[in-house]
């Protein structure tokens, strides 16, 4: 069974992150001429300019995020931005294909020993960002930490800490605490990336707010600004082809129309999260092509069921979703960019079900269940908390006006990202958006919100069911595709008859990308690797 971790508070302070810039430098010269070399790997690309001497080609890629990035240590990340970001500069054991299917990266193979152990044989001459070669010892260092971590011990929690043996300096094993189906695609997470145990050790406290010297990826760390950017630059002893880019700046921009604008004028070269407001102009400049893909990602609200609470009865939540029109809030705030969720897991992933109660809009039957819950019209509120993010805020604003249609007060609360992770740690919002996380393709994502050992982080809605407990424990330890896919349905069900949760949409990735940058390919689970592509 999964290891589980003790109900304590997570303690996240983010220090420095009070202050806000849009437009801070990242270190390159956006007046550099596009380049039309025939050679984008070449470090030296040249342009002719128009009196016939050379420029120096754009070698400074710069992305534009809606989250802030939390951190640079891959083992205490929990949060889509920080992991999109984290993959430039780390690796993993393994690694998602085009199909979604594991597939070894670090590793040159993964083999199953017997139904807990594992055998890994890492590659050679892998070097880290200081120098030093990768070795076992550095991988079992690596995945000792992350099983530590409250924040992603989860993804990796059927790993038994025990049972790390180093046999040679590139082979070693593992073992499970049981047999499960769920261990080559949490070696596929970015939590469980390999750092270098001489850098970590070395940097000490201060790893996660600086990484020098600690990854394998084809970027390595420069600088960090907290709620500002982050600046990387090309590992010229990267193990694979280097990087063509020379150097990486991520910027946390809130404002969706502030990012859309950065990405029109050049300041910017790729942006994240693109949103139906304001998408038209992008659409229609010929200078940007925008991307949108089906994910792994479904957007629900969670309800904070714990006790003393409101939404601890049964009978409101069921009057808070049947207040909601799902179709009209997914088409208002998304258009084509997300389809109305009709399951707790996404299409593309096993377990997939239609057939499952997602309450269908139904104001009546929503004043009928607040009367069953004990209340008046008017009489209650309820507090809706989120991150500041312009979308989230536009959804609250929505559901608000459908609540309050139905007699149920709701107060909106936006929290910057220190004060939202607080927050959530404390486990005392009434409720919230959240999302399985589109990072992952296996069904153990539902694990996450929903199991009592997880309370009340990553379980914001504090789900406290043995039944449902013990179903998720079976589908990580049932490896028959159709035989783990019946079990994650039956789980589904159990969410709906509670109504644990609310299923919002299936979101699309969306992103605009300038058409200078060659050589992107979009993944549709936000793992965008930028180390192959390069400006023309």
């Amino acid at each position: 069974m999964k290891k589980f971790f003790s109900k304590r508070v997570l303690c996240l302070v983010l220090a420095a992150i009070l202050s806000l810039s849009l437009v801070t430098a990242c270190g390159g010269d956006d007046t550099n001429t596009p380049s039309n070399s025939t050679n984008p790997g070449s470090n030296e690309q040249q342009t002719p300019s128009s009196n016939g001497n050379t420029a120096p080609a754009k070698d400074e890629l710069v992305v534009v995020l809606d989250q802030e990035i939390i951190t640079v240590d891959p083992a205490d990340q929990a949060q889509r931005a920080t992991a999109q970001f984290l993959i430039q500069m780390y690796e993993t054991l393994l690694c998602f294909d085009e199909n979604n299917e594991p597939q070894p990266l670090l590793a040159e193979y993964v083999n199953q020993v017997d139904d807990v152990t594992y055998e890994v044989k890492l590659r050679e001459g892998v070097k880290f960002h200081n120098g030093e070669e990768m070795k076992s010892s550095d991988a079992v260092f690596s995945l000792s930490r992350a099983l530590e971590n409250t924040k992603t011990a989860s993804t990796l929690g059927d790993f038994d800490p025990n049972g790390f043996n180093i046999i040679d300096d590139y082979t070693f094993t593992f073992k499970t605490l049981d047999p499960v189906a769920t261990v080559y695609t949490s070696l596929c997470a970015i939590c469980s990336a390999i750092v270098s145990e001489k850098a970590v050790t070395e940097i000490g406290a201060d790893y996660g707010k600086i990484a020098p010297g600690a990854g394998t990826g084809p970027y390595q760390f420069v600088e960090w600004t907290p709620a500002v950017e982050v600046v990387i630059e090309r590992f010229d002893g990267y193990w694979r082809e280097p990087a063509k880019i020379k150097t990486m700046c991520w910027k946390f921009v809130s404002d969706a129309n502030s990012r859309n604008v950065m990405l029109e004028t050049g300041e910017a070269d790729v942006a994240y999260q693109i949103q139906t407001a304001g998408i038209e102009s992008l659409l229609s400049n010929p200078d940007i092509t925008v991307h949108s893909v089906p994910s792994t990602t479904i957007r629900f609200i969670y309800f904070n069921q714990s006790e003393g609470l409101p939404l601890e009865n049964k009978a409101l939540r069921q009057a808070i979703s049947y207040a909601i029109d799902r179709e009209a809030l997914v088409e208002n705030i998304f258009g084509e960019y997300a389809a109305p969720a009709t399951s707790f897991l996404a299409p593309a992933i096993l377990g997939h079900t239609d057939d499952v109660e997602t309450y269908s809009y139904n104001p009546d039957l929503a004043k009928e269940k607040l009367a069953e819950a004990g209340y008046e019209p008017g009489e209650l509120t309820i507090t809706m908390s989120m991150h500041s993010q312009n979308v989230l805020i536009r959804m609250a604003e929505v559901i608000q006006a459908y609540l309050a249609d139905v007699g149920i007060n709701m107060e909106i609360q936006p929290l910057e990202t220190a004060a939202w992770v607080a927050a959530l740690a404390e486990g005392t919002t009434h409720m919230g958006f959240n999302s399985n996380s589109n990072t992952s393709c296996d069904p153990d994502v539902l694990f996450t919100p929903c199991h009592s050992s997880l309370i009340p982080a990553p379980n914001h809605g504090c789900i406290n069911d043995s039944a449902l407990d013990a179903l998720l424990e079976k589908g990580s330890r049932t490896f028959d595709n159709d035989e783990r896919a019946a079990v994650y349905v039956e789980a589904q069900q159990l969410v709906a008859n509670e109504c644990y949760m609310y299923p919002i949409c299936y979101d699309n990735v969306t992103m605009a990308v300038r058409n200078e940058l060659k050589g992107f390919e979009m993944s549709n689970i936000s793992m965008d690797r930028f180390f192959v592509c390069y400006f023309e």
